[in-house]
């Protein structure tokens, strides 16, 4: 079937028409597995050949922009020099409505196709990925001499039929993160590349073959993830090794540097299973700690690849720091995700939002936030939209901690059912800095006075860091809303009466959700509703929620010594949506109201730590001006470090609220 990922284009009621000649994502084809279409041959010390491309073979992604003309190309770079082209395979995902496809190579991105290129080949019976998973096989005449400087392989065709979905969107990518080279396209208006513009990268595939391949070679990406480790403790860090020999790697060895000191350690190996020239894996390696907290600059190198020493001459080092800490806390995950009342395809996002709560109840924090498609979403607010807005092109999609960027919020990176599980399950870990908030009404629940306390595990001269609020609510519901616009709150929900998810019961929950509808009487937006549906982790207020709060984290950040910051959200006179002039007070019940605190490192965006607490009131929290009889502060609250408030010490490190306003942690043994 097809997944659409319907696309955000203003933060209206209706939708705007985008520019004719702008690449649109128009979903991702499900089910589908794609056929290996490329011939294989022994490997020789004399002979190899490899796969080349830039597809991670996970995920078939559709690109559009509803023209006739479409060119389609990657480059094969400098270093495939001296190599031959001798197939290519490219991904037609419905040949019915194409015509006139041609496979061609090209020292330089053509002009013209039928002039400009080195080889051109007419494809006169394509294959459809979206019927049998088959790619076009093209065999060159003959093998094609990479030069220099590299060279192009592309693909050209014609569209017959754009009002298809196979038609306005006819071209296949991966729908990863973009890679240099991997994705240039031209509609008949010029050439474009796509690299940052998070289309992802074409599915072409090109057999590469050679005379002067290494027996045993293997090259790994430049750097790796930052990764965490205790005083004296051992980590695990992650590489990604691709086979570059004519034999497959069985195993690699490698040692790790000490960039500060130049220590190395001793050669370690480890097994890698059958991996072809071209392949990639990834690689677990243990780290040791130092006993000093810090941030260390490690390299890892390959050294041998099956026992032999590394015959690749380059990218054979992969680099990335070990940050030791005073101890461990886990890092939450946060999903941020784009979403909205009339987007067709969102009930899956509700789906993989109940999943990740069900699955992380004590590590993952939701937060919905609602623009508007087809008409006023009653969630919408002003300014959190705008800033998802720059980074995610579409409902439903989602931001992990704001280090995984437009992602699916229920297939994930991967494009699998639940997939949004296995990417939450790889940003499961430590964190570099503590976060407790602990939200307070006052005596007329009318404000709510938040005390953050941040503690750092490590030491920085600067700080690099702020904090961001966000108020959110659940059971947000419009059974009661009466005003001419009270559909507003119906969810639209295409995934009425589809098939195929029986085993799943998040998503097969919507199967057998809705009844046929015409919002406003529009014919046009006659279709599958929920007009039920209550909302949960809904984003009502924000603080500051793109950059964060100047000077919330001042300078210098000393290991274990507590920052609180204070700040209150005041809603005095409820809280009023977008669409104030159609829908009322988002605040339906102060209960269900929780504040979330955000930790962002304002170098890299990335959201290091956050926390998720209910309001409570005076009096529950305990909190209040009391001294002892001679003046001094005394303790008026205890809590764990994952904020439980506790009547008694606990074995372990106990966080004290003191009378004077003051926090301070002590370790109970």
């Amino acid at each position: 079937m097809v997944r659409k990922c319907l696309i955000w284009l203003v933060l209206m009621a209706c939708c705007c028409v985008a520019n004719a000649q702008e690449p649109r994502i128009g979903g991702t084809l499900d089910g589908i597995t794609v056929k290996n279409s490329l011939r294989e041959r022994p490997q020789t010390r004399a002979y190899a050949q490899e796969v080349f491309t830039y597809w991670s073979g996970e995920n078939i992604g559709m690109l559009g922009a509803g023209t006739t003309d479409n060119n389609i190309a990657i480059l094969v770079p400098a270093e495939k020099a001296g190599k031959r082209v001798e197939e290519i395979a490219i991904p037609i995902i419905d040949a019915s409505v194409l015509t006139d496809v041609r496979v061609w190579v090209a020292e330089q991105l053509p002009q013209n196709v039928d002039t400009d290129c080195s080889v051109l080949v007419e494809v006169s019976n394509p294959s459809s990925i979206a019927v049998d998973g088959s790619l076009t096989l093209v065999s060159l005449p003959e093998p094609y001499v990479i030069p220099e400087s590299g060279c192009y392989v592309g693909y050209s065709f014609t569209v017959t039929n754009a009002q298809t979905d196979y038609g306005y969107y006819p071209i296949a990518t991966d729908g990863e993160a973009d890679v240099q080279g991997g994705l240039y396209l031209d509609f008949g208006y010029g050439w474009d590349d796509c690299y940052g513009q998070g289309y992802g990268n074409s599915c072409v595939q090109v057999l590469i073959s050679g005379d002067d391949y290494p027996e045993n070679a293997a090259t790994v990406e430049s750097e790796f993830a930052t990764v965490f480790a205790a005083l004296n403790g051992t980590t695990n860090a992650t590489i990604n090794v691709t086979g570059q020999g004519a034999n497959p790697v069985q195993s690699v060895s490698y040692t790790v540097r000490d960039v500060a000191t130049g220590t190395v350690s001793e050669e370690q190996t480890v097994q890698t299973g059958e991996l072809a020239i071209g392949n990639s894996t990834a690689l677990t390696i243990p780290l040791s700690a130092e006993a000093t907290v810090g941030t260390y600059a490690k390299e890892i190198t390959i050294t041998k690849v099956n026992g032999e020493a590394n015959e690749a001459t380059s990218k054979v080092t992969a680099a990335g720091n070990l940050m030791v800490l005073s101890r461990l806390v886990p890092r939450k995950t946060v999903m941020e995700e784009f979403t909205a009342t009339g987007c067709w395809y969102c009930t899956r996002g509700i789906a993989g939002m109940n999943a990740l709560q069900d699955t992380y109840p004590d590590t993952f924090i939701g937060i919905a936030v609602h623009g508007s498609m087809n008409y006023p979403d009653p969630m919408q607010i002003a300014e959190y939209p705008d800033f998802l807005g720059t980074y995610l092109g579409g409902y439903p999609s989602c931001l992990l901690n704001r280090s995984i960027s437009n992602a699916d919020p229920y297939f994930g990176t991967s494009g699998n059912m639940l997939g949004i599980l296995d990417d939450v399950a790889g940003l499961q870990g430590a964190a570099e800095a503590e976060v407790v908030v602990n939200p307070v009404w006052n005596a007329d629940s009318t404000v709510i006075s938040v005390t953050t306390d941040v503690t750092f595990l490590t030491n920085y001269d600067e700080a690099n860091y702020r904090l961001a609020y966000v108020l959110v609510e659940d059971g947000l519901s419009g059974a009661n809303d009466n005003s001419v616009y009270s559909y507003g709150w119906w969810q639209a929900n295409s995934y009425l009466g589809a098939t195929g998810a029986d085993n799943e019961p998040y998503i097969y929950e919507w199967t057998q959700r809705g009844e046929t509808a015409s919002p406003g009487g529009s014919s046009q937006l006659t279709g599958p509703y929920v007009k039920d549906v209550v909302f949960d982790h809904v984003a009502i207020m924000t603080q500051e929620i793109a950059d964060g709060i100047e000077g919330s984290i001042s300078a210098p950040i000393v290991m274990e010594e507590t920052q609180t910051h204070q700040t209150e959200f005041d809603i005095t006179n409820g809280v009023m949506p977008y669409y104030s002039q159609y829908f009322g007070d988002l605040v339906q019940n102060k209960n269900n109201l929780k504040v979330v605190a955000l930790l962002l490192n304002t170098e890299t965006g990335e959201i290091v730590n956050a926390d998720e607490k209910g309001i409570t009131t005076d009096g529950t929290s305990g909190i209040n001006n009391a001294v002892t009889g001679d003046g001094e502060a005394a303790e008026v609250a205890r809590y764990t470090l994952d904020g439980k408030q506790i009547s008694a010490p606990v074995k372990g490190i106990n966080v004290i609220k003191m009378s004077d306003g003051t926090t301070k942690k002590v370790l109970v043994k």
